[in-house]
Order: C-alpha cells, then structure tokens, then sequence
C-alpha cells in the first residue's frame, strides 16, 4: 500500500465518521421531537380528565354555584353561591304540602366578611319550608347528604375544609368587594 492509497482510505474513515456522527444527531433530535409531542399529548389528557385540575380552574371564576342537600334521598333545600355578586341563599326544594318542616343549623360561607380575623363559616338558625312531610331536624344529621359543586358538598360536611372558597379568592383577589349586601333566603 502506497502513500497515496493510505490517505484515501483516511479520508473514507473521516467521511464515514462525520455519517455517522450526523445520523446519530438526526436520530436524536427525531427521539425529542416524539417525546415533546407525547409529553405534550398526555399533559392536555390529564388536564382534561383531572378533577382537581378542573375544579381549580372553574371555581377561580365568578359563577353561580349549587349544592342540593337530601335528607334520605329526597331533596330539601338547596345552597346557591353567586360568587360575581358575592351572595349567598337558600332555596325550598322539598317536595310542596302543607307541612312544616325545619332545617336548623345550616352552615354556609360568607363571602362578604373580610378575612381580618372575623368568622367565614356562618349558619342560619332555621329554615322553614312547606313540605309533604313534618320534619325537625339538623343539616349535620348523618341522614343529609349534599349533591352538587364538589368543593362545596366537601365544605356542607365539614365546615374546615374551606378550598374551595379559598380558591376563589385567590383567583381573582383584586375584585374582592367587602361592601356588598347578605342575602340568605
């Protein structure tokens, strides 16, 4: 083998080398490419399937809320919160007689108390309603139970568990109007 031989077979090993190199570099960047766009895919699954996710995302906008509480499966009353308005009332829904019924120690949130150390969780004494049947009881008697806003339901059994409004508050923080009116129904 000659000199002029060695050196061409040098610059068949460089060439070689430098494809081998560029394959390597267009392998990789084609695996990143597929892994973003898997990344990417899961991540928008996630965050429309998650629970917490969209409770998060919901409840940081002003809208009207509702939890329906039940007292063995019937419905009788339900808990509204119009959180643009900051209101908050309650609603007959039982099934209409000419019974009275009552409904005492009903907790709900007040979203007009400023958060200088004064109580959130309030409760309305009673709630007179004309059902179909006599009842006397109260909204913690393990027999209720609430449908609806999840954050809500958490907070009607469990006055502690305050995330949901808490979220809200957060979410749009600047607009917190302490001046408004209570209207509990």
């Amino acid at each position: 083998m000659n000199y002029t031989e060695i050196k061409q077979e040098i610059h068949l090993h460089k060439g070689l080398i430098w494809e081998i190199v560029f394959f390597i570099l267009i392998a990789v960047l084609v695996v990143l490419v597929v892994i973003f766009y898997l990344h990417s895919r899961i991540q928008k699954r996630i965050i429309n399937s998650s629970a917490c996710y969209t409770e998060m995302r919901t409840s940081q906008q002003p809208a009207i809320y509702q939890v329906t509480a039940r007292y063995m499966k019937t419905p009788i009353f339900n808990v509204i919160y119009d959180t643009k308005e900051k209101t908050q009332k309650m609603k007959c829904v039982c099934p209409s007689g000419d019974k009275k019924t009552t409904i005492k120690r009903i907790p709900y949130y007040d979203m007009n108390v400023t958060a200088d150390g004064q109580q959130r969780v309030k409760y309305v004494d009673k709630l007179m309603c004309d059902c179909e049947q006599t009842m006397d009881v109260s909204a913690d008697d393990p027999k209720f139970s609430y449908y609806g806003e999840k954050g809500i339901s958490n907070f009607m059994y469990d006055q502690e568990n305050t995330g949901f409004f808490d979220n809200i508050f957060i979410g749009y923080n600047s607009e917190y109007d302490t001046s408004g009116v209570r209207n509990i129904e």
